[in-house]
C-alpha cells in the first residue's frame, strides 16, 4: 500500500471554484483518485480536475497539504 496527497480542483464561471484535498492509503495513483471520488461524489469523475502525488514513506516527513492567510 501508498499514501498519496489526492487533490480535487474545478474553476467555473463568474469566479465559482471547488477546491478538494484527501491523503488516502491505496495500491495506485488511480485507485486512490476513485476512493476520493467516492468520498465526495458531488465531485466531477473528469481527470482534468484530479491529480495523485505519492508521499514517499522511506523517510521521516512532514507533508503540508494546505495553508491560508489573511
Amino acid at each position: 500500500m501508498n499514501i498519496f496527497h489526492v487533490s480535487y480542483r474545478w474553476s467555473g464561471g463568474w469566479g465559482a471554484y471547488q477546491e478538494y484535498e484527501f491523503i488516502v492509503i491505496a495500491e495506485t495513483a488511480d485507485k486512490a483518485i476513485g476512493m476520493a471520488l467516492q468520498n465526495n461524489p458531488r465531485t466531477e469523475a473528469s481527470k482534468d480536475c484530479w491529480s495523485a502525488t505519492e508521499i514517499p514513506t522511506n523517510t521521516e516527513l512532514v507533508y503540508q497539504v494546505s495553508s491560508a492567510s489573511s
